[in-house]
Order: structure tokens, then sequence, then C-alpha cells
């Protein structure tokens, strides 16, 4: 449905509504009206050149194609010299490119409607000029994590209905703030630091809805201040954050009082006080009257002592309280007025608590409880004091959690409905409970526990982590439970070795972390077939481990394999069934591991000697093979799996010499990357060393690497990408050039701090180059003496302070040489 519509609109707007594709480009744009397109990581002056000051253009708008979270480069020439011709323009975004600044010019826009901005990192100020957009409506500027002030005449944008600053580092709001008469949404308003009078701006705009937050409400110096922000008129506000600075310890003076003039209109929804830092809450907050609130956070509230009477909220849903660091008891002026009818908090569906270091009471409602009849999920988190007890009437419970209540020492009562229950150091509790009034738990996970009484037996998810003697329970739940999918057992210490009994074939997931003496339990399961397991993790247990056979396990996807330290060999069998199913394989840690066979291997083992028996029958499918921390690495005589297509070593600091690696004879190789070690290696690659079918290296962090060789090169007449980096001595690319490379697309050379030029690579004969990126090469000086060929499309300079002076955009030394090119980046800047 949505691509007829989609084409359907592309049909009605004809020749007047364009959209770009890729990078693709028009010859004519004449006619167009609305132009929207994709953005691509460089989009150059090229692409929209076709658009000029006699093009009656209304709409220019950037899209993403998928929300990858990048930020792409827009050319200076573009946003400076392009954008402010297009004087008929309404609606403008450049949302997402790392542009610097807007030029004054943009001023001349003055039919624009909707501005975006959003997400333009590097933005740091906005030009004075915006302040004549007099038509402008909306203004988008949340995510310019760098923009740090408004300007100076935003008053004159009388028209402005939207304002988003979210997520920007301005301080205080413009002076004339007030003058936004038709303003409707205000992301943020900043309360500037000695502006004795900006909140009361808010009293000038009546019209704002939606969602509003007050930042630097410790700068409001008085009560009377306070009351001008008029927020009990704003009726149509849906979710208000007060919210002070995190710095402010001390109790704030008048505090309460200021707090209570900030009484917002009863048509609230949502409402965040943050950091308070008076002593007392004010009376309206909890009032019968804030009858539509469903949401209320109180976070590092320190000073306050009690709670305000939340129950008496009849819509409240969600409510979250944590870092009250005053509150001590929990009871009847939480619940409300014991004179109302009914029970208190009838609509809460969340309750949190986290962060109450000196809570030691929670008092039942009326004591005889009742209260939260549609509570689902409840959290009770890091308050290490509180002893008293729970509420026990919980019917509609689903998930609990309870986590750093060392002291809490009741027994938790029956909840029928609840699905998932986590309890992280709190043993006292948890060693009380009687799961048979748990009918609906599937999942439990506990932690620090000292004495584990009890596991439930139709439990799907369980991990137990740091406990202590859970032989017997587990024992008595492995045996009885048949519905187990995900088990997960860490830092558990056994006084004894588990009986014989296996685990249940329903598994799923087995994560088995540093938990001695499941020797007996490992072996039985890696001996029985297991039809639906699909992750498998074994870590610093099991040493007698020294076959593996992937009968058991038709559907495994997921193994890992690590810190196994007496683990010497291990003997993987494959039968002829389909391996299709395994995706990834991870082994580190098995500091004595001499040999493995593996379908795949991602190794940090320091002791392997040798690979030859990497190789065989087993690995015949083997595409990819990564290297890691194997300083004792030799390469196999009988070489490598002959359909190898991608290989990566770092750090194996004594390989044997470049003659030996018979690389060359890999015809399917395609990928290859060195990095780190091979200390002594000056010069890379030897003649023949690597195949011609070749199409990536990456060369990386070789500290006594002085050069590359021409002659291991110049048979690649295949790569199309060269990587070179962290190189700290490379002093040459190639003596005698990259002549021989004629397929080289994408070249990259950063942090080579001995490079000084690249001119005798002859970068301008690579009739094929599209990308070229040089970063952290201080005393590079000079890339080429001639014109760059016209296939290079994309230049990226950073960190290189020389280069940069003599590639200056139209007045570098350089310039003449890349000026052609669609798009050159130096330090973020586009041009």
């Amino acid at each position: 449905m949505h691509d007829l519509i989609n084409d359907l609109a592309q049909l009605v707007s004809g020749e007047f509504g364009i959209r770009l594709e890729n990078d693709e480009r028009h010859e004519t744009l004449e006619r167009v009206r609305h132009l929207s397109y994709f953005r691509t990581e460089c989009d150059a002056f090229g692409r929209f050149e076709a658009l000029n000051d006699k093009n009656c253009l209304r709409t220019f708008l950037s899209l993403q194609i998928q929300a990858s979270g990048s930020v792409s480069h827009l050319s200076k020439r573009v946003s400076h010299d392009l954008l402010p011709t297009l004087r008929w323009l309404r609606v403008l975004s450049l949302c997402d490119y790392k542009i610097i600044d807007l030029p004054d010019s943009i001023g001349y826009l003055k039919h624009l409607r909707y501005l975006d901005l959003s997400n333009c990192i590097f933005l740091i100020r906005l030009p004075k000029s915006i302040g004549t957009l007099y038509n402008l409506q909306t203004m988008i500027l949340s995510g310019c994590f760098s923009l740090i002030e408004l300007p100076v005449g935003m008053g004159k944008l009388i028209n402005l209905r939207h304002l988003d600053i979210t997520d920007t580092k301005v301080t205080k709001m413009p002076a004339d703030i007030g003058q936004l008469k038709s303003l409707q949404t205000l992301s943020t308003f900043m309360v500037g630091q000695g502006d004795r009078s900006s909140i009361g701006k808010l009293r000038e705009l009546p019209y704002i809805s939606g969602k509003l937050q007050i930042v630097g409400l410790q700068n409001v110096l008085g009560f009377r201040d306070a009351l001008e922000a008029n927020l009990k008129d704003k009726l149509h506000l849906d979710e208000l954050l007060l919210q002070w600075n995190h710095s402010t310890d001390g109790v704030l003076q008048h505090g309460t009082d200021i707090l209570n003039n900030l009484q917002p209109h009863t048509n609230l929804k949502r409402l965040s006080i943050n950091c308070f830092g008076g002593t007392r809450f004010p009376v309206w907050l909890g009032d019968l009257s804030f009858f539509n609130i469903v949401t209320l956070h109180l976070y590092k509230c320190k000073h306050c002592s009690f709670l305000p009477p939340l129950g008496q909220l009849p819509s409240l849903q969600v409510l979250d309280i944590r870092g009250m660091h005053g509150v001590e008891r929990v009871g009847s002026e939480f619940y409300g007025n014991d004179y109302l009818p009914g029970k208190p908090f009838t609509s809460l569906e969340t309750l949190r608590f986290k962060d109450l270091p000196v809570w030691k009471e929670w008092l039942s409602f009326r004591g005889e409880g009742g209260e939260f009849p549609r509570l689902q999920e409840f959290y009770i988190q890091n308050c290490p004091k509180l002893t008293g007890d729970l509420p026990v009437q919980l019917p509609s419970l689903i998930k609990l959690e309870i986590e750093g209540c060392n002291q809490l020492l009741v027994s938790l009562p029956r909840f029928p409905s609840i699905r998932k229950l986590k309890m992280l150091k709190c043993g006292n509790v948890l060693s009380q409970i009687q799961y048979s009034g748990f009918t609906s738990l599937e999942s439990l996970v506990v932690s620090d526990i000292s004495q584990l009484k009890e596991l439930p037996p139709g439990l799907r998810w369980l991990s137990i982590n740091n406990c202590e003697s859970v032989e017997f329970p587990l024992e008595r739940m492995l045996q009885s439970n048949t519905h187990l999918q995900y088990l997960e057992i860490k830092h558990c210490s056994f006084s004894r070795f588990l009986q014989r009994g296996g685990l249940p074939t329903t598994l799923k997931s087995l994560s088995i972390y540093n938990s001695k003496k499941l020797e007996f339990l490992l072996q039985e399961f890696l001996k029985c077939h297991h039809p639906f397991l699909e992750r498998l993790s074994i870590h610093g247990t099991c040493n007698s481990l020294s076959s593996f056979s992937f009968g058991f396990f038709p559907r495994l996807t997921h193994l890992e394999i690590s810190d196994l330290e007496w683990l010497e060999s291990l003997s993987i069998t494959i039968p002829e069934a389909d391996l299709s199913s395994l995706q990834w394989m991870f082994i580190r840690g098995c500091t004595n591991l001499v040999s493995i066979g593996l379908p795949a291997l991602d190794s940090s083992c320091p002791l392997l000697a040798s690979s030859q028996q990497l190789v065989g029958h087993a690995l015949s499918s083997l595409q990819t093979l990564t290297l890691h921390d194997c300083p004792e690495l030799l390469f196999p005589r009988e070489g490598f799996p002959s359909n190898l297509r991608s290989l990566e070593i770092h750090n194996c600091n004594k390989l044997s010499p470049q003659e030996d690696w018979g690389l060359q004879r890999f015809s399917s190789l395609t990928h290859f990357r060195i990095s780190g070690g091979c200390e002594g290696l000056e010069t890379f690659p030897k003649d023949c060393l690597l195949p011609s079918n070749l199409t990536s290296l990456q060369i990386s962090r070789l500290p006594d690497l002085k050069s590359l060789d021409n002659n291991g090169l110049k048979h690649l007449a295949l790569l199309e990408n060269l990587w070179v980096d962290w190189c700290p001595k490379l002093q040459f690319l190639a003596e005698q050039g990259f002549e021989h490379l004629p397929s080289l697309k994408e070249l990259r050379i950063s942090d080579c701090a001995s490079l000084q030029s690249l001119t005798q690579v002859g970068l301008q004969h690579l009739n094929c180059l599209r990308r070229l990126c040089i970063s952290g090469c201080h005393k590079l000086q000079c890339l080429t003496e001639e014109r760059f060929p016209a296939s290079l499309s994309f230049l990226e300079i950073r960190y290189c302070p020389l280069l940069k002076r003599r590639c200056k955009f139209r007045e570098g030394q350089d310039w003449h040489y890349i000026s052609h090119i669609p798009c050159i980046v130096i330090d973020d800047q586009a041009f």
C-alpha cells in the first residue's frame, strides 16, 4: 500500500515534484517546485547544479533511506552559494548534515515557513539573519549538540509556531522570546543564570501546548518570579518536566514556594520533577484535581522526607520514584486522605522505587492492604535499609524485580499472575519464597544469594549468578522441568559435583561461566542429542573438554569457548549432516591450547604454535579466518583451505618470514588484513606474497614498517581497496608509484606520522580511483603535482595541518589540482 501511495503522489505531482534516488542528478530542474532526495555520504554541489535563481523551487527536502543514525556531508557550495538564491523556498530541510555554519544570506529566504536543522552536530551558532525570516513557522534544532545559543532578534519571528531545541547546549532563552505570541510548541525553556525574570517570559506565550521542559530552575531567585510563568493557565500542556541542576546539593531557599508557584493546569497528563532542592513537595502535587495525570517521575529530590499523596490520582498508571535520599518511611501520606472512599492507586500499572538509601519501612494502606489492584510491573532497587512489609495483594502483577535490598526480611506472598521474577542481592527474601504460589512463573533471574532453597519446576528461562550451594534445588529443577529453554549459570560455587541426570532436551541456549564442579553435567550434555539448542557458551568450566561433535546439535548457530586454561587440544568432529545453521564461533583465552580444528575461527590463544591442524576436510568450507593474539603462530606447510576468501591476522608477533606464508597459491583469497606485531618488518609485502585475485588489502599497526614494496604490489591488478594506518615509521607508500594498481578505487591512509609526501605515488594515474581519505598525517605536505583523475569523486583530509593549508578552498597552493572533485571534505567541512 505504501508503494502505491508513493507512486500515486509522483504521478499527481508530475514534472513539478521530483525525488532524487541515490546519487541521481537531473540536467534540468527549471519547472520543479518540490525537490526531495535521499542523502548520500557526501552530497556534492553538482547534484543540485541544475537549480538556479530563476527556479521557483518551494521545497528542498533531504531524506534518509533508513534510520541508520549516520550523519552526511553537504558541500559548502550548496549551503552558502546555492540555497540563498532559491528565494521562493517554503520548506528547507538540512537535517543530519555535518554543517559547521550557515551564511547570513540565508536571511534572503523571506518566504521560508519550515526550517529543519536537526542533528547538525557541528553547528555552533545560527546567523543573525534568521531573525528576518518573518514567515517562518517551524524551526527544528533538536540534536544540534554543539549549538550554544539562539540568535539575537528571534522575537521578530512573530509567525513562529514550533521551536524544538532538545539536546542542544543552549543555556538561556533570547531576551525577546516573549514576543513569539504564536508559539504553540516549545520543547525546552532554559532559565539563564543571573536572568532573574526570564522565566516570566512564559506568561507571554499563552498557546504553548504538548510537551515543555523547563531547565535551570535553580536560577529562579524567588517564588514571585516562578508565579510569573503562569503555568496554571497553560491548559494545552500535556507533558511538563521541571529540572533543577544536578550539581545543586544544598537545600534550596524558598524551594517549596517556587515549586508551588509552578503549578500546571489540571489537564496535564505527564509530569517529571528532577533534582528539586526543597524540603517539602507542594500541596498541589497529588491533589485530586489532577485527575488526568497518567505518568509521574520524581527524580533526585534528595531533601524531601515524605512523599506526596499520589494515591489520590485516579488516572495514574506509571509512577517512578528515584534518588529520594531523605525518605525513611512510606505510609498513609503516600496513599492520600483516609476519608476518601475506595482504595488508592486504582489505575497504577507500573511502580518503581530506586536509590532510596535510608528508606526503612513501608506501611500498607490502613493496615489492611488492597492498594495497587491493577499493578503489573513492580521494581524495588537499591534500597539497602528497607526491612518492612511489602504490599501483599497484587492480583494483576506480571513482573517483579527486587535488587540491592539486603535487609529485606519478609517472605513474598502468592502472586498467581506473575511471569517474570528477578532477585538480585536480596537473599533474605528469596530464601523464604514458596514457589507453589507462583503458578504462572516462566522467567527467574537470581544473583548473589547465599542460601537458595528452591527453584520452581515450570520455568522457561533461568539465570543464576554468584550463588552458593545451589546443587540440590538445581538438581531437582533439572530433573522435573520439561519446558526450560534458556539456562545461564555464572560464578556459582558448588560444594559437590552435580548428579548425573542431564539437561532438558528443550534447551535453546546454555551459558556456563566460571562455575566449578559442573564437569559431569557438561560432559553428559555434550554427548546427548539436543535438537533445539541454538547457542552454547562455556567459560572457565569443564577443563576436561577435549572433543565436540556438531552431530548432537543440528540447530546450533552460536558457539563460544573461552578461558579453559588447562585445555591443550580440541578435536571437532563433523558428521555428514548439513552445517548451514552454524553462523558464529569464538574461541579465546585458552592459554595452553596447542591445536584445534574448527569450521570457523576467531582465536585469542597465545600458545597456539601451529595452525597446521586447522586445515583438513573439516575446514573445506572455511571462507573467513581471523587469528588474534597468537604470538607463536607459524603458517602451515600444507597451506590454508582452498576456498578461503578472507584472512585477518592480528597481533601475531613471531610470524615466519613472508616467503614462507604461501598465500599466493590461494586463488580464492580476496581480502587480507595484517594488524599489529611483526616486529622488525620494514617492508611489506614481499614479491609474490599475495594472490593476484586480492581485491582488499589492509595494513595496520606495524611499528617498524618504513615502506610498501613495489614488487609485492605490482601484480595486484584487481586490488580495489588499500588501507594503511597506524604505521608511525612509514615514509614511502611505494617508491615507484601505484601505476600497477589499475583497479584501485579506494585509498585510505591514517596516522602515519612520518609520511611527508605522496607525489611519488602517482595518484593522478589511478583512473579508477573514487575515494581518497587522508587523516592524522601531521608531516604530510603534498598529495600530487598534477590534477587528480576525473574518476575521483570524494577527497577527505582530516588532522593534516600542512596539507590543509595547501588545499584551502579557492586559495590553497594545490586547490587547482583538486577543485574539480565533486566532494571535498577538510576537517569535517565539505566544499
